[in-house]
């Protein structure tokens, strides 16, 4: 797999990502909802760091959240177990099928909820909201939340889901990636990217190759939180 970009994307979003971050024309004040996603090893948050610390000056603030808007409190703290071992999310079996529905509508309220009363907020207090993984990772890889679910019933509540300003699908070829996580094999990882690039074209989610240079691929991600910017302040006028 070549380095690079993936235009699957609306209209108006750059493909080139040769340059470093530096001056953008973000101003504080018109905040954004951004997910970043892709399998394991793809480096969603060595991103994040870098766009939190892009936004300073550009946001009111910068929030990173890992997978959900964490308006819920975990499942295992509600039944005063420990948290399980966030090292190793894929070696311990699913649940059953009526634990993991209930376990999956539990989470799929937090990111409707959480959308409304935690991350709308910050938004529009000019704040830069990035969520690593994101509702769809429970599509493309359940057995990292224990769950046994019908893909059909993740897909309809999906549809519930707010939908982000933005979207970034990382992505490398499962050889790169094994190397870099080698927690799941390489068909899994395959299979996984798979299923990513099928929801980025479905979606027009923006594609970005982790095999480019790290400050391309900051510098891209940052020219697409600029133009979504651009675009919601221009539909306000």
């Amino acid at each position: 797999m070549t380095g690079g970009i993936v235009a699957h994307r609306r209209k108006g979003v750059g493909s080139d990502s040769g340059q470093a971050l530096g001056p953008g024309v973000s101003r504080a004040g018109r905040g954004l909802y951004l997910v970043i996603c892709g399998p394991d090893g793809t480096g969603k948050s060595t991103l994040s760091r870098h766009l939190r610390e892009w936004a300073e000056g550009r946001f009111s603030e910068a929030h990173v959240l890992h997978w959900r808007p964490g308006l819920l409190p975990q499942l295992a703290a509600l039944a005063g177990r420990p948290a399980p071992d966030g090292s190793r999310p894929h070696a311990l079996p699913p649940y059953g099928l009526m634990l993991s529905t209930f376990r999956l509508i539990y989470y799929w309220v937090d990111f409707v909820l959480g959308h409304a009363l935690r991350i709308l907020p910050l938004r529009r207090s000019g704040a830069l909201v990035i969520v690593e993984r994101g509702y769809w990772d429970v599509s493309v890889d359940p057995a990292r939340y224990r769950l046994r679910v019908s893909p059909t019933l993740v897909r309809l509540l999906g549809r519930a889901v707010p939908k982000p300003d933005a979207v970034l699908v990382l992505r490398a070829s499962p050889e790169v990636l094994v190397r870099r996580s080698g927690e799941l094999p390489e068909p899994e990882v395959a299979r996984q990217l798979r299923i990513w690039n099928g929801l980025a074209a479905r979606e027009e989610w923006t594609i970005l190759d982790v095999a480019s240079p790290e400050a391309a691929i900051a510098a891209a991600a940052a020219r697409l939180i600029e133009s979504r910017q651009q675009g919601s302040h221009a539909r306000r006028r």
